[in-house]
């Protein structure tokens, strides 16, 4: 395989046309004077690989402005430059045998072109394995001069030293901190994969030299550090697969299916990359996959603590995610039921005066986790229309696992869902329509903290400071619209107030008409989340 790596040479040609000139040597003017020099000059490091056979160095050679003539430049190797080099630094490097690299005797630039290029072919395996000690101790000197037409160049600027630099083909394997986790089920017999990832210095490597070992004595090192009890995960219950390697990251699957052995016991695969080639594995340790065995466990995310549902408008839903610990050979229904007996409960448990939503309020699309899957979402409603917005009473749901559905032996982590509806102008708002004064920048309702003539403000005007200005809802339709409640706002700052303000309690959009120019603003509610209460 063929590496390329570029140093650039920029020849700068000046055309002398049109006029009258003086040389110094009564030269004929119909020649090209060409500035050569190497822009990455003098000492160079070229990395190369001990198991390259072949590396090739493309030199690119370019100049400010294309030629009517072609320029002819010669490469020599300059053993002289070797010697100067070693002299000044106090070194001692050896000039490169011509037999462990190829390279043109000269180059030409074609007619009205601005760059070229050529290239050293070096042999990098064969000068490591003749001379392991010594490989990196050779340059290669080499000057650009030249030959066709009058060519004045710079020595110091058209001399390059390159020096190979040995690197071993190193695999480095990745996430040596990270415990992987799988949890089986008892007697449910699906694999589960993992992807172990490495990478490496070079191109050329061959996966039928590489693979993972497996040894026990890594269990038991483990299981003295952390004081644990693990297992070795039995041969029957994992395949290493093939492995993979692309643009230098290496890829290996792991498939485990544990679930038919000994449930009794907790186990551990520690897996150590190894080769039988020339290669460094950089590993310091194994990567970990700890196997578990359980009993099918249902749970619900975030569910542990009461969920809080808020919303300002006349209806609100959300998602629960159930989750199994595991995949399942068969369809498992989840089924939850909303119940307000457990309100009463949980209030009585908890010292809380929680009032229940009416069932006949409620509505939810339970769900079905299907084989070799283990989530599922189940969404739900409710009609919020019944509750005043920022009212004294506090509403909760409670949703009940139905477990008759489920396989046997199943447990469950929560069997009663809580869900507290809250109903409020109070919160973050996204605006539109917001030219003219009356803006936010924070975009912020909230109970006015007096709690006089106005129940809520909303931060305006649209400063950093900004201005409050206070609000209520009325029971008097917009418009003759049910759905729509008049707002009477606050007179502030000369501004002309009209009836025209209003909350839509369908969108929850509060509209506010005040005449500065610009006579509506808009914002609209992006309050309707789940999250646990804080």
């Amino acid at each position: 395989m063929k590496i390329y790596k570029h140093i650039v040479l920029i020849s700068a040609i000046l055309l002398f046309l049109g006029c009258s000139f003086e040389y110094e040597n009564e030269l004929d003017t119909a020649s090209v004077i060409s500035d050569v020099f190497v822009s990455e000059r003098n000492f160079q490091i070229v990395d190369v690989i001990t198991t390259y056979p072949e590396f090739e160095k493309e030199i690119i050679v370019e100049r400010t402005k294309g030629l009517s003539k072609e320029v002819a430049l010669t490469i020599d190797v300059a053993p002289e430059l070797l010697e100067t080099y070693n002299s000044n630094e106090g070194t001692d490097y050896q000039l490169l045998p011509d037999s462990y690299y190829t390279m043109p005797e000269s180059l030409t630039f074609p007619m009205e072109s601005m760059a070229v290029e050529f290239s050293i072919n070096f042999r990098p395996n064969d000068l490591f394995e003749s001379q392991p000690e010594a490989a990196s101790n050779y340059i290669l000197p080499i000057r650009i001069s030249g030959t066709q037409n009058v060519t004045a160049i710079d020595s110091d600027y058209s001399n390059i030293l390159l020096q190979l630099n040995f690197d071993q083909p190193t695999v480095t394997v990745l996430d040596l901190d990270t415990v992987t986790e799988l949890s089986f089920i008892s007697g449910v017999d699906i694999a589960q994969e993992i992807v172990l990832e490495a990478t490496t210095n070079f191109t050329t490597l061959e996966v039928s030299k590489i693979d993972y070992s497996i040894s026990l004595q890594d269990v038991l090192d483990y299981n003295l550090e952390n004081g644990t009890f693990y297992e070795l995960l039995p041969e029957t219950a994992y395949t290493i697969g093939d492995i993979s390697f692309n643009e230098q990251l290496v890829t290996s699957n792991i498939s485990v299916h544990a679930a038919l052995i000994d449930a009794s016991n907790s186990y551990l695969l520690p897996l150590r990359m190894e080769n039988t080639a020339s290669y460094v594995i950089d590993q310091d340790k194994p990567i970990f996959v700890k196997v578990i065995l359980e009993e099918i466990r249902l749970s619900f995310d975030g569910a542990d603590n009461p969920l809080e549902l808020l919303t300002n408008t006349a209806s609100a839903s959300g998602t629960f995610t159930a989750r199994l610990n595991s995949s399942l050979l068969e369809d498992m229904p989840i089924n939850l039921v909303p119940n307000n007996a457990l309100v009463a409960e949980y209030n009585t448990a908890n010292g809380t005066d929680f009032m229940p939503v009416g069932i006949d309020k409620i509505s939810i699309n339970n769900g079905v986790i299907t084989a070799g899957s283990n989530t599922v979402n189940v969404d739900y409603s409710v009609d919020t229309s019944g509750i005043e917005l920022d009212g004294e009473d506090r509403y909760l749901m409670a949703f009940e696992v139905d477990q008759s559905g489920l396989l046997e032996g199943t447990l469950v982590n929560q069997e009663v869902i809580y869900v507290e509806v809250k109903k409020s102008l109070e919160g973050k708002y996204t605006w539109s329509n917001s030219s003219g004064y009356f803006r936010t920048e924070s975009d912020i309702v909230e109970l006015h903290p007096d709690q006089g003539d106005y129940k809520y403000r909303v931060k305006a005007f649209g400063t950093a400071a900004g201005w409050f200005v206070g609000f209520n809802l009325t029971t008097d339709m917009h418009n003759g619209n049910p759905d729509q409640l008049k707002i009477q706002l606050e007179p502030a700052f000369g501004a002309t107030i009209t009836e025209a303000s209003y909350f839509d309690t369908i969108t929850g959009t509060l509209y506010f008409d005040v005449v500065f120019g610009d006579p509506v603003e808009t914002a609209t509610n992006t309050l309707s989340e789940i999250r646990p209460i804080e």
